[in-house]
């Protein structure tokens, strides 16, 4: 099924609809690569398919958004065993977006579900009717509200992306991953994950990793009295003399003299080990 709604240029100023419709797509359809002249969003209704863009590959799948920006080359395609089914809003602006539209290449947001229905769905206008375009601008600025809305974003983007972050972080910590391995495998653009990341722990990625691995490494030090090179390996270094620099760099001195100090003062193995003063 093909539905593509008939849209006259009003051309208004602040947003200009200029397509808007929906997609039954069939096994492995695509399109691109390709650019626009305008924004293109699409709202994932069921199914699944792959988005890329110049910074990555996206899996998608329900509720999922993927954006396209003014001539920014990007290539999708469903997937073969169950694809997707979309609905499409393009538009032109002269206004300032919320940031997640300029820097985010997909996100999760089950809430826009029933404004891109009632966009697509809305049966008080007929192909081609006046006032469809007026009625379309009033839901692409609906689109906009809700990104504006930080806490109920939060609380979707906390539950798609950033409490599996942590469950990663914590349980893997100790083998060599990073942020770069994190986000591919949450399927999202690495800097949009920083800025969600940040925006709900108050830290970045990286920073929240390196303070698991370095409370962690002090432990090993203080309460296990492991050597510094097995220390490096049980939190995920293969290069000692990287690990000793970034325990340096955090605690303000050396892993042997961090376990000196600390092991000079009385400690209960419940402690947990802090920067020395």
């Amino acid at each position: 099924m093909f539905i593509n709604r008939t849209i006259i240029n009003q051309n208004y100023n602040d947003i200009n609809p200029v397509q808007c419709g929906k997609q039954i797509c069939d096994p492995s359809h695509s399109y691109g690569p390709a650019t626009r002249t305008y924004y293109l969003l699409h709202f994932v209704i069921s199914g699944k398919g792959t988005f890329f863009t110049q910074r990555g590959k996206f899996f998608l799948e329900k509720n999922d958004l993927f954006i396209i920006r003014p001539y920014e080359i990007t290539y999708y395609e469903a997937d073969k065993n169950d694809p997707w089914s979309y609905i499409w809003i393009g538009f032109n602006c002269n206004i300032t977006l919320p940031t997640i539209l300029n820097s985010a290449d997909t996100v999760y947001a089950p809430f826009l579900e029933k404004i891109f229905s009632d966009a697509v769905d809305n049966q008080n206008f007929e192909n081609g009717r006046l006032g469809y375009e007026a009625f379309l601008c009033g839901k692409i600025f609906e689109i906009c509200a809700f990104f504006y809305s930080n806490d109920r974003i939060s609380s979707e983007v906390s539950e798609r992306y950033i409490k599996p972050a942590l469950t990663i972080m914590e349980s893997e910590f100790c083998n060599e991953i990073n942020v770069g391995d994190i986000s591919k495998r949450l399927h999202i653009n690495r800097s949009y994950f920083s800025v969600i990341f940040k925006h709900i722990t108050k830290k970045t990625p990286g920073e929240y990793l390196s303070e698991l691995r370095m409370k962690e490494a002090a432990k090993l030090l203080t309460i296990y009295n492991c050597s510094v090179a097995v220390t490096a390996g049980s939190v995920g270094y293969t290069d000692v003399f990287v690990f000793s620099r970034a325990f340096k760099n955090y605690f303000g001195c050396s892993p042997t003299k961090y376990a000196t100090i600390t092991n000079e003062m009385p400690m209960s193995p419940d402690d947990s080990p802090e920067k020395p003063s």
